[in-house]
């Protein structure tokens, strides 16, 4: 939980200095200086008479139900099947099923409901906008939460292993991000990156913030690029860290250490291998 707080303020803190650098320095495709940053997205707030953007479309009359309650019952009703799945799944015996979180299974669930109202024809009831509010809003929250959970007297007792941690964390995180990024990427690099660095130091919503800092008028393919890398990241990502979670826990750290870092190189060389031939086609 401190990590975790400490990745998400230095995430935004530390995707700002990058921006200014970068503008300062040119690399920067949509501003050239961090003053044409929006005011909000400075400020964090909508000031009196500015333009503030609507929250999403009603996709049901208030005295039927509201479109919020509806948006929200539904992610509701995902995290309460989510225990009784994941008893099932560990009722097999299978050390797999074990180890992995109840959250994962609450995205399955999620799955599986949203394939049922697709079938159904019943998705147009449900709003993107909407949903990312709703989302949005429990994220506060959970951040929230998370923060005041934080036990002092753990902090206290290691905070010498915590503070090697998160500065080698919040140094090597947005090095490595800026050379991989610049050599991997190819058009609007920088503003990539930001959603990449936003999201290994915070979640997807800073990623998602930086990437508006330094495009606001979203002219690049920058978000548009993160969405859907994000979404199939987290395909890729959610199932290897519930494993080296569960690992940690019933084997012991060095063998989760060992496990993401053989599935590390083999998505990086598989990453170094798409660019060079990405490359070689654009030059071609």
């Amino acid at each position: 939980m401190t990590t975790a707080t400490v990745g998400v303020i230095g995430g935004i803190l530390i995707g700002t200095a990058l921006i200014n650098y970068a503008a300062r320095h040119g690399y920067t495709t949509q501003i050239k200086s961090a003053a044409e940053t929006p005011l909000e997205m400075r400020t964090g707030f909508y000031e009196k008479g500015m333009e503030r953007p609507s929250m999403g479309p009603q996709t049901t009359v208030s005295n039927s139900i509201e479109t919020l309650t509806l948006h929200l019952g539904l992610l509701l009703i995902a995290t309460f099947l989510a225990y009784p799945f994941s008893t099932l799944c560990k009722m097999t015996g299978i050390s797999l099923f074990s180890s992995i979180p109840t959250w994962l299974y609450g995205m399955i669930v999620m799955l599986i409901l949203w394939s049922a109202i697709s079938f159904l024809k019943l998705d147009y009831l449900f709003d993107d906008a909407v949903k990312n509010k709703v989302t949005g809003l429990l994220s506060d929250y959970m951040i929230t939460a998370a923060i005041m959970s934080i036990s002092l007297s753990v902090v206290l007792t290691y905070w010498v292993v915590l503070v090697a941690v998160i500065v080698a964390g919040l140094i090597l995180v947005p090095v490595l991000n800026w050379f991989i990024c610049k050599k991997m990427l190819c058009n609007n690099w920088f503003e990539k990156s930001l959603g990449i660095l936003g999201a290994n130091l915070g979640v997807y919503v800073t990623g998602m913030l930086l990437i508006k800092m330094a495009d606001p008028d979203l002219k690049s393919d920058a978000l548009s690029d993160y969405s859907v890398g994000y979404t199939l990241g987290s395909l890729v990502v959610t199932p290897i860290l519930a494993i080296a979670i569960g690992r940690a826990a019933t084997v012991g750290t060095a063998s989760a250490f060992v496990w993401c870092a053989l599935v590390s190189l083999v998505i990086f060389a598989a990453m170094f291998i798409v660019n060079i031939f990405t490359r070689r086609k654009k030059a071609a």
